[in-house]
């Protein structure tokens, strides 16, 4: 019997909302007061998905930096939560469509972020996202890092599901390899996903406005 989607599991930041930007931003000012200098840009395609303290330890040791790499993830996540008090993030387009449809049709969602708990709660939280989500999986609640399946694969486990049964909506390259990993299938979203790592179980859109449940149903 073909199996029929009854889940889809989303990553957060970039893929429900608009905020690789500032992400990007407050880490570069943050490395900076450590004698790091990288672009806003080549952190998003480096590093767009990675858990925040792999991304700086690598960062760190790859310019010798003096200091401690976590420190520096408590400044910059005590400067993403004061951004995110004051501003609502946006939506990325088609979202809300495609969350109104899973709701009208009982197909179950949740998030897997490699961000961490407190920021993803007060992100939620504001946008008013909430009661979409049957469970919320944050950085802190796995140990190892996308593209490692682990976030992914407790997800599952927390919806009760088999993997044949979800799909995982991406925006980051290490996120889909992560999917392809736990062999779910996957829509890689965007244009900071290297094309060249996708397999079959996998396809590439620029928006999810071109997205649908018709479009996902035939998938499966």
């Amino acid at each position: 019997m073909k199996n029929r989607l009854k889940a889809i599991i989303w990553d957060f930041d970039g893929t429900i909302a608009d905020t690789h930007g500032i992400h990007a931003k407050t880490e570069a000012e943050t490395l900076k007061k450590y004698g790091i200098k990288i672009s806003e840009s080549e952190i998003i395609k480096r590093f767009s998905g990675v858990k925040l303290n792999v991304i700086f330890k690598t960062l760190f040791e790859e310019n010798n930096a003096k200091g401690n790499h976590m420190q520096a993830c408590e400044i910059k996540w005590r400067m993403m939560n004061k951004i995110i008090s004051k501003n609502i993030p946006k939506y990325m387009p088609g979202v809300k469509n495609l969350f109104n449809e899973c709701k009208k049709q009982n197909i179950k969602m949740a998030i897997a972020s490699s961000s961490i708990r407190d920021y993803l709660d007060l992100a939620i939280k504001k946008m008013k996202i909430e009661n979409y989500f049957e469970i919320i999986i944050s950085g802190d609640d796995v140990k190892n890092s996308k593209p490692d399946p682990e976030i992914f694969l407790k997800a599952i486990k927390c919806l009760k599901l088999k993997p044949s049964q979800c799909l995982i909506i991406e925006d980051g390259t290490v996120g889909v390899i992560a999917a392809q990993n736990a062999k779910i299938k996957c829509i890689a979203v965007g244009d900071h996903i290297d094309k060249s790592i996708l397999k079959k179980t996998s396809v590439h859109t620029d928006t999810l406005e071109k997205v649908n449940l018709d479009f996902i149903n035939k998938l499966f």
